[in-house]
């Protein structure tokens, strides 16, 4: 092929050519910076979204922290009141198991004159006077004693004959001691 065209015109065309490759390198060189633009700020904006994302869910467990912490603290003075309750209660006594296990250990023929219990005497000797009609009654009531939970140790002191109260002619002093694990 015979090139006619001058030397000139061959220059501006090489030029021209050159000139088309670099814009199309411009464009494309433009639309990857577009595209990294683009792309850094959906970055930032899922960034963001997620912070703000993570700080509400700090603020919902530091909620949640809080109360829990309200929650323990008030467990812990239910349990601080259950504790002092079970140390009253572990300290009451219910005389009422006294008398009834008494009254339940009495045969017939057998009446109490003079029993005193109160706190202190819990674990201690006291001495219940009584009143009996018969010998076979003190025995049966020492044997009533020696069988109940409640009461330890009992003993017939004395036995004294004589008129003290009618119909029982026997007065006896008997010492027992009440196990403080039957009363309360």
């Amino acid at each position: 092929m015979i090139n006619l065209l001058p030397k000139e015109a061959k220059k501006q065309l090489h030029a021209a050519h050159t000139n088309v490759a670099l814009i199309r390198y411009l464009v494309l060189l433009s639309a990857g910076i577009v595209f990294l633009a683009l792309a850094c700020a959906v970055s930032y904006f899922i960034l963001v979204s997620i912070n703000n994302t993570n700080e509400e869910a700090k603020e919902n467990q530091q909620s949640t922290n809080t109360s829990y912490n309200t929650a323990k603290a008030q467990f812990d003075q239910m349990t601080a009141s259950m504790q002092a309750a079970k140390g009253i209660m572990d300290k009451q006594v219910l005389f009422s198991n006294v008398i009834t296990e008494l009254a339940a250990a009495l045969p017939v023929g057998v009446i109490v004159d003079n029993l005193a219990v109160n706190a202190e005497s819990i674990s201690t000797p006291i001495t219940i006077k009584a009143h009996a009609v018969s010998e076979n009654n003190i025995t049966t009531l020492r044997s009533n004693l020696m069988k109940s939970p409640l009461f330890s140790n009992s003993d017939v002191q004395t036995t004294t004959s004589g008129q003290v109260t009618t119909g029982y002619p026997i007065a006896i002093t008997i010492t027992a001691t009440i196990n403080k694990g039957a009363v309360q």
